[in-house]
């Protein structure tokens, strides 16, 4: 589950648990540097997760996009934050505060500053902001050259 999705999910458990009278706080970590998010520990997962593939998904994405996709966490990994101090601050004072906050977001000062821009930015332009962080391969299917243009993956023919 990504980062938004597990944020909506809080979202809506905070906004249904109220009723019975629950606080749902979240804590937002921003990329940091754990044994979980080790680069080679990263890269041996998805490897291992890419050989149990099915053949006809693997051929869809191709080996391209794949090698892309781990070049990309690698590249991800190089700015996580190495000390996690600040996200058991927070967890502390979320615990501990008698009015707490809904959300804590535990990242540095630039991490502030560029979600507090991103969120004034329409969605378009932060889409395509983000497009430059993901693989710049495309999977195979979506170039067309695995798919006939006479199947149900064609929208221009219906």
């Amino acid at each position: 589950m990504s980062k938004r999705a597990c944020i909506a999910f809080s979202d809506a458990l905070r906004i249904e648990m109220k009723k019975f009278g629950l606080k749902v706080i979240t804590i937002e970590p921003a990329l940091y540097k754990t044994p979980i998010a080790e680069s080679n520990l990263l890269e041996q997962q998805n490897r291992k997760s890419w050989s149990e593939t099915p053949p006809e998904v693997k051929d869809a994405y191709g080996d391209e996009y794949f090698d892309a996709f781990l070049k990309n966490i690698n590249v991800q990994m190089k700015r996580a934050i190495p000390d996690t101090t600040h996200v058991i601050d927070l967890m502390e004072e979320a615990i501990i505060d008698v009015d707490p906050r809904i959300r804590y977001v535990a990242t540095t000062r630039l991490g502030e500053i560029r979600a507090a821009i991103l969120m004034l930015l329409p969605t378009s332009l932060t889409d395509k902001l983000f497009e430059k962080t993901t693989p710049k391969c495309l999977p195979r299917q979506s170039t067309g050259s695995s798919v006939d243009s006479s199947s149900d993956n064609d929208v221009t023919s219906r």
